[in-house]
């Protein structure tokens, strides 16, 4: 069984993806457990950003109490960091987009580390990349783009001095495609990935959960 720890974004990998967590889940208080599909145990902790996930904070507090000793943890946060933050902190803080994103994956790192242990293994999903309504959809597609791969090099970078983990993205094939095979990845909320791209996806990382 994998953990899937983070927020909505966890509803990419059980059965029946985002639409069905949905069904699964409603009404339920954050933080929780969701035992629905049995290769994956969701931990959803609410709209929390990969920013503002570290100690001290009572959704990570929770997380530490619950997780098995030797559990195999995906860590899936940042997408909505991407989507709404990073580009506001950068103007706010007279910084360049790379510079936002590396202070952002570095605390984010440094939290996810701390879960560390002999017996478990962690990984990190990658941000993907999300599509907007109205007349500014273009350039608010490729301001996303930009945040979303600065994000991403961030991410590997960083995981180069965290050996225990490892990250996996979807963006390749993603951006290779372009903006209509985009949407055509999404759920019609335009933000959550729909299952088209599970089977491979899921394949990947129950694969290097199994080595």
């Amino acid at each position: 069984m994998i953990h899937l720890v983070g927020n909505s974004h966890i509803s990419f990998f059980p059965k029946g993806g985002y639409e069905e967590w949905c069904v699964q889940t409603q009404e339920r208080q954050v933080p929780y457990v969701g035992d629905y599909d049995p290769d994956f145990r969701t931990m959803h902790l609410g709209p929390i950003l990969a920013h503002s996930f570290g100690s001290g904070r009572p959704e990570y507090e929770w997380v530490l109490d619950n997780l098995p000793q030797d559990a195999k943890v995906l860590f899936v946060l940042g997408e909505i960091d991407c989507r709404r933050h990073i580009r506001r902190q950068a103007v706010e803080q007279r910084l360049g987009i790379r510079q936002v994103c590396q202070n952002v994956v570095e605390g984010y790192l440094r939290s996810v580390n701390q879960f560390s242990g002999k017996n478990r293994k962690l990984g990190v999903m990658v941000p993907h990349m999300t599509l907007c309504d109205g007349a500014e959809q273009t350039r608010e597609w490729l301001d996303r783009l930009e945040v979303v791969a600065q994000f991403e090099d961030a991410l590997r970078i960083g995981a180069d001095h965290h050996p225990n983990i490892t990250t996996f993205s979807i963006n390749r094939e993603l951006v290779s495609h372009g903006h209509a095979y985009l949407q055509g990845c999404l759920w019609k909320d335009q933000c959550h990935l729909s299952p088209v791209l599970q089977a491979d996806t899921v394949g990947s990382v129950q694969r290097w959960m199994e080595r």
